[in-house]
């Protein structure tokens, strides 16, 4: 049985881990950046209270040590450095592995090792007061005489606390197999200052009990809130200011009972009898109430009461849930199969010409469509959440190598199927360790050929028709052509008097163990490893593609379908053969008469006062029949590039749903993949990109044989 409870608490401490990576980074870049200490402090508390609510009683304990540290980063007590941010850093790694350990005590020794540099690098050299200490301590509240020790005073800060009411009524599976426990909750609250709790016995109309709280403490009535994060719907919190920190023992007994023995269902009457008789004693025994423009006051209504209900109401319910990605692809299959029955009730219906049965055949056309967009749009995430992993990437290598580089990420919000997204970080990790050991110089290389000591690694996504480009560039040493031709013909991939452009000799880089590096490196070698990017892109039916400026720099481009599941395709036929091509690069149509005997694989053609190159498909994947009279011609582009694809018919636009070509080694250098058509036919999908940049070298090398 799947443990509900930890499988949420580990994928939200996991996004969590990201969140606090992104945030300690970004400090580097500005160390006075509040808000991101402030964001990292958060996720680690958040962690924290989380882990010790479902059992993590490591990650949680650790993670407090941690919080410690960045609280008094915040508080100004300690300043943001780099020595400070990798410690941090290597306690979010800890943390990630204490998650995902099934046995946390071995990993004790690096946690105590941790925890000291933790501590060390904090100051501390007492160990922090538990909470039944802090309870224990009468009337001032443990932070409260910390602070006024910090300022050299002598008692208690009232100025300094809050007092919260908290009403907790836990539901009938509170506390079952994978559920939240209430005495972890009760935990969480204490860590927090100090907790008076009063547990009211199981009733008939309240099977579970119900508890009521008194917590002093600094934090936001935001920050108690959170505690019951993961509480049941059916559980009831609430929570209330009722004065501050300077209620005696006896006090915080009495109000208790006071709220033991009120009504269960008018809370708000029963805050303002508990604020009543807090002023009363306050206006008997102490300076008066803090004024409301007190900074550390919570928030009040016009009774002075603030109800914080820690469960959304129906207005506040949460706009996203969590999937498990298995889910979303088996629905993206299932909506590929309703697709293929919707074309084949397409084709029946129009082989009988029932024009109800057309209607219908139309309305569930574009039903498919829509569920189809919505299927695929459930699967698109902005690229920006994977480029955040590669800036510790980037830290950890230059650092490493003592190397200075600023990394620059654009165009974060750049969606691309989840599916590509997860197989794009392997081929990412390869290029950008060749760009950072390889590529970039030494600060002193750089002075001495005139650069900023610091380099530069570009990350950038962006659209482009139905692609998504992803380029890495650096402003290194680049890779030289004659360099590399050289080395080829070492190795005999070339002859000595070939003579080839220089897109060709840097596609010699991707051959497998192919590296001009002098010396190779135990991160890299310019060109090791390179085979397996295209290999991994080629796989994703996209395209690598390198040029570089010696001296200047290095720009690898990946070009990358936006979905692998389902496009928009134009059928079309040559002799019996069924192709689609994807209607996202498809601008025109247009035909022609010619003589069968003077068709060429590759001619030049005139569309709109211009010359563009256009392959015959037949003689290119050597179909069989006779040539037509009459052919048409299918005008593709790729970023503003023109080419024309000649077939016998056009059939129309056909939704594809892609299936891979697997266990086919070679022949299929322009298929991208096949589709099942509505009569059960199979289609090949064509590779227009690569068709298109096929072309355009080919009719390039033809005018320099002309000339």
């Amino acid at each position: 049985m799947i443990d509900t409870g930890a499988q949420a608490f580990r994928e939200e401490a996991f996004e969590l881990l990201e969140e606090l990576e992104s945030a300690l980074l970004e400090l580097e870049k500005d160390p006075g950046d509040s808000d991101h200490v402030a964001k990292a402090f958060r996720a680690l508390h958040t962690i924290k209270g989380s882990g010790l609510m479902f059992g993590f009683e490591d990650v949680g304990n650790f993670a407090h040590k941690a919080e410690s540290l960045l609280d008094k980063v915040r508080s100004g007590e300690i300043p943001v450095s780099e020595e400070l941010l990798t410690l941090i850093l290597q306690s979010k790694d800890h943390l990630h592995a204490l998650i995902l350990s099934d046995d946390p005590s071995s990993l004790a020794a690096k946690s105590d090792e941790l925890g000291e540099q933790l501590n060390a690098m904090g100051g501390k050299t007492q160990p922090e007061a538990s909470p039944k200490e802090q309870e224990a301590d009468g009337e001032a509240c443990v932070a409260c005489r910390q602070a006024d020790a910090a300022d050299g005073k002598d008692g208690a800060s009232p100025e300094l606390c809050n007092t919260y009411w908290i009403r907790y009524i836990p539901g009938p599976r509170t506390g079952a197999a994978g559920e939240v426990k209430p005495e972890t909750l009760l935990d969480e609250m204490a860590s927090m200052g100090r907790l008076t709790t009063h547990k009211q016995p199981p009733q008939e109309n309240l099977p579970s009990g119900r508890y009521e709280c008194l917590l002093c403490s600094q934090v936001s009535a935001d920050a108690v809130r959170d505690v019951f994060f993961f509480a049941e719907g059916d559980d009831m919190v609430v929570i209330h200011r009722v004065g501050d920190c300077t209620l005696r023992d006896k006090d915080y007994e009495a109000l208790l009972e006071l709220a033991a023995s009120g009504p269960v269902e008018d809370h708000e009457a029963m805050s303002k009898q508990m604020q009543q008789q807090v002023q009363e004693w306050v206006n008997g025994r102490h300076e008066p109430a803090r004024p409301a423009s007190d900074k550390h006051a919570a928030p009040d209504d016009e009774h002075g009461a603030a109800d914080h209900p820690a469960r959304p109401t129906t207005a506040q319910a949460p706009s996203s849930i969590r999937v498990d990605s298995s889910r979303l692809d088996d629905l993206v299959n299932m909506v590929g199969e309703l697709v293929i029955i919707q074309s084949r009730l397409t084709q029946a219906v129009s082989r009988g010409g029932d024009p109800v049965l057309g209607q219908i055949a139309e309305d569930l056309e574009r039903l498919t469509d829509a569920m189809r967009d919505n299927a695929l749009a459930i699967r698109m995430m902005p690229i920006g959440a994977t480029f955040g992993t590669f800036r510790r990437l980037v830290r950890d290598l230059s650092t490493s190598l003592d190397k200075e580089v600023d990394f620059v990420t654009i165009g974060e919000d750049t969606e691309l199927d989840k599916t590509v997204i997860d197989r794009l970080k392997d081929p990412l990790v390869h290029i950008l360790r060749n760009s950072i050991d390889h590529g970039l110089e030494s600060p002193e290389e750089r002075k001495a050929a005139g650069k900023p000591a610091r380099g530069t690694v570009e990350l950038a996504a962006a659209h482009s028709g139905g692609e998504v480009l992803i380029t890495v560039s650096d402003d290194g040493r680049g890779v030289d052509p004659a360099k590399i031709k050289e080395k080829a013909v070492q190795r005999g991939l070339i002859s000595q008097d070939a003579d080839l452009p220089d897109k060709e000799i840097y596609n010699l880089l991707f051959e497998p163990g192919f590296s001009t590096a002098e010396k190779v490196s135990n991160v890299s070698g310019r060109g090791v490893g390179m085979d397996v990017v295209k290999r991994s892109i080629e796989a994703l039916r996209g395209a690598v593609e390198m040029d570089s400026t010696p001296g200047y720099g290095l720009r690898l481009t990946l070009r990358l379908p936006l979905t692998l599941a389902i496009i928009d395709g134009l059928s079309v036929r040559v002799g019996e053969e069924s192709f689609i091509l994807p209607l996202a690069h498809v601008e025109a149509c247009q035909e022609r008469f010619l003589n069968p005997e003077a068709v060429q694989e590759l001619e030049v053609i005139e569309r709109m006062d211009r010359l563009i190159p256009c392959i015959s498909l037949r003689k290119m994947l050597n179909v069989p029949g006779g040539q037509p009279d009459y052919e048409r011609i299918v005008i593709v582009s790729i970023e503003g590039t023109q080419a024309g694809l000649a077939v016998d018919t056009v059939v129309g636009r056909q939704q594809a749903v892609i299936k891979s070509l697997e266990g086919i080694e070679g022949g299929a250098d322009w298929i991208s993949g096949t589709t099942i058509n509505g009569d059960g036919g199979i289609s090949l999908i064509l590779d227009v990109p690569q068709l298109i940049r096929y072309a355009s070298r080919e009719a390039d090398r033809l005018e320099v044989m002309r000339a």
